[in-house]
């Protein structure tokens, strides 16, 4: 049979939805971080960090940034995850997936850290405490000489309360100039 006007009405909603869904999402994370300075772009020689909250946000949100940094040498990209990703009790098996995700994207081990603090747990009810926060990565920063900072958007880009937490200890907190 053939379908009714509003069943194919609601059925094509439905795919146009999600199609803006992964549009926006896809937006989102297309980070302009492309700037000149006398004719040659700064990532060339930026020390690049991306600030994630969990194992696997690298991979579920900033595919297209980190293949595009893949390019830089090893040395000048860093990662800081802030917690363990242990909300349900797989934190050492996310931990070595993050470790195995970094590698693939070709970061040093030695420019990888997984903050693991009580205080900084996973969980979609969980406060974290922005300025702790900004404390932990205004540490990162200073340590190894950050030069850009990237991110979660405004809405942790899930809406996951971690990720709009480490967005909003960069947007009120942070006391360096990145």
């Amino acid at each position: 049979g053939t379908m009714s006007p509003n069943a194919l009405l609601a059925e094509v909603f439905f795919y146009f939805k999600w199609l803006a869904v992964l549009a926006n999402v896809f937006l989102g994370l297309c980070i302009v971080f492309y700037t000149k300075r006398g004719g040659r772009y700064l990532l060339e020689k930026e020390k690049v960090a991306f600030f994630i909250a969990h194992p696997d946000d690298e991979a579920l949100f900033f595919v297209p940034t980190l293949s595009t940094i893949m390019q830089r040498s090893k040395e000048n990209r860093f990662l800081l995850c802030i917690s363990s990703g242990d909300y349900e009790g797989l934190g050492e098996k996310r931990k070595s997936e993050l470790q195995n995700s970094t590698k693939a994207f070709g970061f040093r081990p030695n420019n990888v850290e997984i903050i693991d603090r009580s205080e900084l747990k996973d969980g979609p009810t969980n406060a974290w405490d922005p300025s702790l926060l900004s404390s932990v990565m205004t540490e990162f920063i200073d340590r190894h000489k950050i030069t850009l900072a990237i991110t979660f958007d405004n809405h942790g880009v899930s809406g996951h309360n971690n990720h709009k937490a480490i967005r909003e200890a960069f947007t009120k907190k942070i006391s360096v100039s990145v």
